[in-house]
């Protein structure tokens, strides 16, 4: 397996999509502390060997996705993607004819039998022990202090080498079945210059390679351009007919002052007020009237004219019936004054009364008449605004106001999407930008012919490396270190709860059990790197308890206890050989003096020959010759 890319975004603090490229040998990924190192070394553990993915710190409401793109043994390139949000697995294959990935699978179960396949046999758990070193692992740092062995990682609650059994059939990529082994026998001079020559041709390929996803990423990223600017255009239209139909008179007229409304609804409650005082002195005076007008008989009807003239009439007939003589004569003058003079006070009564009603009548006309003034002086002191309601068809103020609202919400937006349309362009046109698209699809279409023999030349770079196996000129027989060809002794017994117990219940890939003797004599070779002349005695009991010399694991100082852990950790790869699977460290080095990181890194060096290697440091690579670097500050 050979990692080609790590993809990451929404996970602290790639708020924006982070691509990391690696290279065959030895990678280093530098980055000060919050750069997300131990993120994008959490995201291969997390997607390449299933442990929980709890320390992945998610952004906000952010899409928090991580990608894996590799090449398997099968010269396949692959990618397997996690979504942390949804909990979403998805495996997909690169069709060599398109440069496209497709999906065909999205159940975790069938991808981790792919890649327990693809490994050899080794489950999830089994290739977190033997290929993943963290600082948190260190003795220096881990939970091993108050003890001599290496605890397991707290995740691992099952037994190592429990996992499910291989089922062929079930996964999805199938993988070819192994071909028969090429024996080579070219001489070592020649097999050195051909990989001199293949080198070269492989880096100028490599860079190549960088180019060509370098132009897919710019071309995928103009094309998005392109896409956001057609949605952003129809919503831009969608908003102009909106205009054109429901607000055509505010486009022809613009939107009413605000003044000018505030000024209208000021006049509207004094106009209603006015109204309103008009209104009460009007019901007063028609109750007033109608008093006056609440009568059962005609005016000629009053008691006092019709009494008057009762007198006046019986005084005329007063001689008829006696004779006025002595004290009557004076009965006729009497009768005549009296009955004129209350006929006089009926008839004044009655001419009082008609003209309380004329007043009254008066009256309530002129506080028509003003009512009628109120209504035309505040239709000639609004009429611009009467006239802007009419036109749009709205009933009353409140109606207007909501149309206008609606209207200044819908220019804010078209305004925004005129913006953002700019931003998008960046001065470019649209067909500027299709044309940019299309020259670099068409360069990354010419580059990924040209590149197409880059895997085939990545796996004969890989087997002259191992042939080769040129020894380090530092490190001396280190060579036969990590390259032996010993046998297996009898198998230990192991233990149940520590990291090398855990690691002795391994098979390697043939099946053949994990050799602690084996492991014992090259991680003593490896530490006397470190500790130039100790005649001390470096040894993993059965029980997986660490010693050197007499002194237990937890009896050593911090650095030296690293450098026991490292030695043997690394020897523990010997018996793996076989399986080209990366070997991940993050920031392993920190309790280490200067010398003792020169001489680590040579070390990695020289696995890098046979695998991977993908260093996550806060310091340049420890030794001279330290293959790719890419940088995450």
């Amino acid at each position: 397996m050979l990692i080609l890319a790590i993809d990451l975004v929404g996970i602290h603090p790639f708020k924006q999509p982070k691509r990391i490229v690696l290279k065959p040998g030895m990678n280093t990924v530098l980055g000060p502390n919050g750069s997300g190192k131990s993120m994008a070394c959490g995201a291969l553990s997390v997607l390449l060997m299933n442990t929980p993915p709890h320390h992945m710190a998610l952004i906000g409401n952010m899409a928090s996705q991580v990608a894996i793109t590799f090449q398997g043994k099968d010269g396949g390139v692959y990618r397997i993607a996690r979504d942390f949000r949804k909990a979403d697995w998805l495996f997909s294959k690169m069709d060599a004819a398109t440069q496209k990935f497709a999906t065909p699978e999205n159940e975790p179960e069938k991808i981790l039998l792919w890649l327990r396949n693809m490994t050899g046999g080794l489950d999830e758990k089994e290739r977190n022990l033997l290929f993943l070193i963290d600082r948190f692992r260190l003795p220096s740092q881990g939970r091993s202090a108050q003890t001599a062995t290496l605890p397991l990682p707290e995740y691992f609650s099952a037994p190592i080498g429990s996992g499910p059994e291989i089922e062929s059939d079930t996964l999805l990529p199938d993988l070819p079945p192994p071909g028969p082994e090429v024996k080579y026998q070219e001489s070592e001079s020649s097999k050195t210059q051909e990989l001199q020559d293949l080198e070269k041709k492989l880096g100028a390929m490599e860079e190549e390679h960088d180019t060509l996803l370098q132009k897919q990423d710019q071309a995928k990223s103009i094309r998005n351009r392109i896409a956001r600017w057609h949605e952003l255009e129809e919503k831009r239209i969608k908003i102009e007919e909106a205009e054109s139909h429901k607000y055509d008179y505010f486009v022809a007229e613009g939107p009413l002052d605000p003044n000018r409304l505030r000024d209208f609804e000021e006049g509207e409650k004094e106009k209603a007020n006015d109204l309103i005082t008009i209104e009460e002195e009007r019901r007063l005076l028609q109750a007033d009237l109608a008093v006056l007008q609440d009568t059962r008989r005609p005016q000629w009807k009053n008691p006092m004219l019709l009494s008057g003239g009762g007198i006046i009439v019986f005084s005329f007939l007063l001689p008829f019936i006696v004779t006025l003589s002595g004290p009557y004569r004076y009965l006729f003058l009497l009768g005549i004054l009296g009955g004129s003079g209350l006929a006089a006070f009926g008839y004044y009564k009655i001419i009082r009364r008609m003209a309380v009603k004329r007043t009254l009548k008066n009256t309530l006309a002129k506080w028509n008449e003003k009512a009628q003034e109120i209504e035309k002086k505040f239709e000639e002191d609004h009429r611009a605004v009467l006239s802007y309601f009419a036109k749009t068809g709205t009933k009353d103020l409140t109606e207007f106001k909501g149309l206008q609202t609606a209207y200044a919400t819908l220019i804010k937006k078209k305004e925004a999407a005129q913006i953002e349309l700019a931003r998008v362009l960046d001065g470019q046109s649209l067909e500027t930008l299709e044309a940019q698209a299309d020259q670099l699809e068409q360069e990354a279409m010419a580059l990924s012919e040209k590149l197409k023999g880059l895997e085939e030349i990545s796996r004969e770079v890989y087997r002259l490396q191992e042939d080769l196996r040129k020894e380090d000129t530092d490190i001396g027989s280190l060579e036969a270190t990590f390259f032996p060809d010993g046998g297996y002794g009898p198998a230990p017994l192991p233990g149940e709860d520590s990291f090398f117990s855990a690691v002795f219940s391994i098979k390697n890939k043939e099946g053949r059990p994990f050799q602690r003797g084996l492991m014992n004599q090259h991680a003593l070779q490896i530490y006397r790197y470190f500790q130039n002349g100790s005649q001390e005695i470096l040894q993993v009991k059965e029980d997986g308890a660490v010693y050197l010399g007499e002194r237990p694991l937890n009896h050593l100082s911090p650095g030296i206890a690293d450098q026991v852990f490292l030695s043997l950790a690394l020897s523990a790869l010997v018996q793996f050989s076989n399986l080209p699977f990366p070997l991940i460290l993050d920031d392993p080095f920190s309790r280490l003096d200067s010398p003792s990181k020169s001489i680590a890194g040579k070390l990695l060096q020289q696995i890098a020959k046979q695998r991977q290697v993908i260093l996550f440091s806060t310091e340049a690579p420890p030794a001279p010759n330290g293959g790719h670097i890419s940088r995450l500050d």
